[in-house]
């Protein structure tokens, strides 16, 4: 839970980039992760980032941590790009980026999401996302394609 001196912190972070709060996560590391979002309900494109605030500072990583999607139609949600370089990876940052899609998934009535992952990946790295993707709740359909279908509420698993 936030402390209001971490609250009127985030608030006033959010307020200068006129973006919209998805939520606020306190890490176990107790770095504070805002998750937000620029879109616009007349947008085909989602994407969300986040950003690390620890003792009242922001930290500004070399790279954003951000999800890309399209809104291919009033159903489907094409995950294009998931963005968590090397440093940011096995912190938890990817797990609360998507975790987050699926909350608006849901919210917004959507009933499937789905991506594929990059033939020019390593075998190594395609392992470690396919890993990911099924941990979290989406079909492998083959060695490149995942999907997960919303037709009852799912709740990734923590």
């Amino acid at each position: 839970m936030l402390n209001s001196m971490e609250k009127r912190l985030v608030s006033r972070f959010i307020k200068k980039r006129g973006t919209q709060v998805l939520n606020i996560i306190k890490s176990a590391d107790e770095k504070i992760v805002v998750h937000y979002t620029t879109r616009t309900e007349e947008s085909e494109y989602l994407h969300m980032y986040a950003d690390i605030i620890k003792n009242r500072r922001l930290i500004r990583p070399p790279l954003p941590l951000g999800i890309h999607c399209i809104l291919k139609n009033k159903d489907e949600i094409w995950l294009g790009r998931l963005d968590v370089y090397h440093h940011q990876i096995n912190k938890g940052y990817g797990t609360i980026l998507v975790k987050e899609l699926i909350q608006f998934a849901q919210e917004h009535g959507y009933k499937t999401i789905s991506g594929y992952m990059s033939a020019g990946e390593s075998a190594e790295h395609r392992s470690r996302l396919r890993h990911f993707y099924s941990k979290l709740g989406f079909e492998l359909q083959d060695a490149s394609n995942f999907s997960m279908h919303l037709h009852t509420p799912v709740v990734a698993p923590e």
